[in-house]
């Protein structure tokens, strides 16, 4: 978002929370612009929207509450850990020949968490007692993921590629 967009952001703020007085706008506008320098203007005015319909305290909103509200419509979109793993489960119906399709198929998050095609098929080709141990393990893992990409969606674009990068050569190296 520019410092134009963020103008438009923070008169939107100021006309609709009286209490809304910072001790320079300059600095206000400066203040939101770096916090959402990588996020489109949409976003963040569909976020401050959210806001303005479920915040009750009749305060202004910081950044901070409205990447969180971002945070929550990003959220609301991922499959729960009961729904992924359904997924998971249908996935493994047709596994033991089929592990790389049925893994292609699965959303990218969960992907990350079953790790491969083969560690598809393994589950696959388990008795019961296994794929309730499975189930738990995919549960857990699948929330810290969740958990995960929350917290890095929140980090400003520059430090989400470093840390790519970073864990790339650590893969590699």
């Amino acid at each position: 978002m520019n410092r134009q967009e963020t103008q438009k952001i923070l008169a939107v703020i100021a006309a609709t929370y009286p209490n809304y007085h910072p001790e320079s706008k300059s600095a206000a506008v400066d203040a939101w612009t770096m916090a959402f320098a990588d996020v489109p203007y949409e976003q963040v005015s569909q976020g401050l929207a959210m806001y303005m319909r479920t915040e009750r305290t009749g305060f202004a909103p910081s950044p901070g509450q409205i990447m969180g509200q971002l945070d929550a419509a990003r959220r609301a979109a991922i499959p729960a850990a009961g729904e992924a793993w359904n997924l998971v489960a249908r996935a493994m119906r047709n596994s033991a020949y089929h592990a790389a399709d049925e893994f292609a198929r699965l959303p990218e998050s969960v992907q990350r968490v079953i790790g491969s095609p083969t560690d598809l098929r393994e589950m696959a080709m388990s008795d019961e007692s296994r794929i309730t141990t499975y189930r738990a393990q995919f549960t857990k893992a699948y929330e810290c993921e969740i958990n995960r990409q929350s917290w890095a969606n929140s980090l400003p674009e520059s430090i989400r590629e470093r840390l790519a990068q970073v864990t790339r050569l650590a893969l590699e190296g």
